[in-house]
């Protein structure tokens, strides 16, 4: 298994877009928490609760989803130039293949929602610092509110991984992570309050942006569901053949 880890960090270190992707979303994050914070006393922007939703979405939702979208289309990559087969070839077992992507990009997406999160809350405290609002991001607030960011991006880069394993196919598993979420939206009247077990749903309430369900329930669901999602692709590397 450490070997296998080893590859899949390497594959990261070696890529220029792992870099890319991660720059530009602390830089998305730093912006949004500036021009937010900048904005403190506007309306709908004079509470702690206001001032904290945006830097909680940047840093918890786009991030997720943008490393969502790497993870599947990296994984699903190596379908469609041929490379698993030597990756298939080297791991001992399809299972520790599986795991050791999964666990990598999710390491790589909970970096970058911490990294972003925290360059976030260091401008937006720079920003409101001469100004009498506050965003509330301190002391126990602060950790739930990182935990849940890092969670969030954690949870959907395996996810997007995921998704590689199970579509095959880069445009199947891009499309479907957008798919997901207008499915949602079109189901949530159909489903009442189990809408809010769905993933979008759950990183709502997770990151506290009016979502339906408490920071611990939303915690639980989301890594529920993404080890169930883990376990549908483990099982469907297992069984499938590759050349």
């Amino acid at each position: 298994m450490t070997a296998l880890l080893q590859s899949q960090l390497l594959q990261l270190r070696t890529l220029r877009s792992s870099y890319v992707v991660a720059g530009v979303m602390v830089l998305f994050v730093a912006l949004i928490a500036g021009f937010v914070s900048a904005d403190a006393g506007a309306a709908d922007l004079d509470t702690a609760k206001q001032l904290r939703e945006p830097l909680a979405a940047g840093a918890g939702i786009m991030v997720a989803v943008v490393v969502a979208v790497l993870s599947a289309g990296r994984v699903s990559g190596e379908y469609r130039h041929g490379t698993i087969v030597q990756r298939v070839l080297a791991a001992p077992s399809r299972r520790s293949m599986v795991v050791s992507a999964l666990v990598v990009h999710a390491a790589y997406a909970a970096a970058v929602a911490a990294v972003a999160f925290a360059v976030g809350v260091v401008i937006a405290a720079a920003v409101l610092a001469p100004t009498a609002y506050t965003n509330g991001l301190t002391g126990g607030a602060l950790a739930t509110t990182a935990g849940a960011v890092v969670l969030a991006g954690a949870s959907f880069g395996a996810m997007g991984a995921a998704l590689g394993f199970i579509a095959r196919s880069q445009v199947a598993a891009v499309v479907t992570v957008f798919a997901v979420f207008f499915a949602e939206k079109l189901l949530a009247p159909l489903l009442g309050a189990g809408a809010g077990y769905l993933p979008y749903s759950l990183l709502n309430s997770l990151l506290e942006l009016d979502g339906p369900l408490g920071v611990p329930a939303a915690a639980v669901a989301l890594t529920v569901f993404t080890l169930g999602t883990a376990g549908v692709a483990v099982v469907l590397a297992g069984r499938r053949d590759v050349d």
